[in-house]
């Protein structure tokens, strides 16, 4: 299984499903399976590039994915502020292990929980949920 393919098993088949899709570079492979996921869903993604001035609404997507090298204290805020209570955020990050530690305490510093990591090919992808009243970012 590729790591797109890999990402798109972590998102939720619902109708409607609003999602963002922040990256420094898009990877072509990944938006096309997430455009063939929503298709039947009647689902949107909104791609953002990094530097981009994102404009992220309050709880306006069920699913954030960041596929970028580098992220802050601050973006992962507004992040939390973007999803619905309930949500999920997906980062991919470097496979080292400082790397994992230092994004995980960050998320939850932010108030994210249940944080999981995955193995993909090149990285790992760390998932986590926004929930109603389990933190201080609401």
């Amino acid at each position: 299984m590729t790591s797109s393919q890999m990402i798109v098993e972590c998102l939720p088949k619902f109708p409607s499903l609003k999602m963002a899709y922040i990256a420094a570079h898009s990877d072509e492979a990944l938006l096309s399976s997430v455009e063939h996921h929503l298709s039947p869903l009647s689902g949107s993604v909104r791609i953002f590039e990094m530097g981009e001035n994102m404009r992220l609404g309050t709880r306006e997507y069920e699913v954030l994915i960041w596929d970028a090298p580098t992220y802050s204290a601050l973006q992962l805020k507004t992040i939390f502020r973007a999803l619905e209570n309930s949500g999920l955020f997906l980062l991919r990050v470097g496979s080292a292990q400082e790397n994992i530690s230092q994004a995980k305490a960050l998320l939850e510093e932010v108030g994210f929980v249940a944080i999981n990591a995955t193995s993909l090919d090149d990285a790992l992808l760390l998932s986590a949920k926004k929930m109603h009243g389990w933190s201080h970012g609401q």
